[in-house]
């Protein structure tokens, strides 16, 4: 088991909160919610794709190709 810092878990918390609000009113706003949820999740999940493929290149030494 790995031990995570209390402070560090507070501090991303309370960080994920910032972003998470406003974009959680964007949604519930929204005309179709469920649509704007499913967007916005697909959009999450490519950016995080794409974040660990940057990151596998520049690992491997490939972090000029694309």
């Amino acid at each position: 088991m790995i031990a995570t810092p209390t402070a560090a878990v507070v501090s991303v918390d309370a960080g994920l909160s910032r972003a998470v609000e406003p974009l959680a009113n964007f949604i519930c706003a929204a005309d179709r919610p469920h649509e704007a949820l499913r967007t916005a999740l697909r959009t999450l999940l490519d950016e995080v794709q794409r974040t660990n493929s940057t990151a596998s290149r520049y690992l491997s030494g490939q972090a000029g190709v694309c």
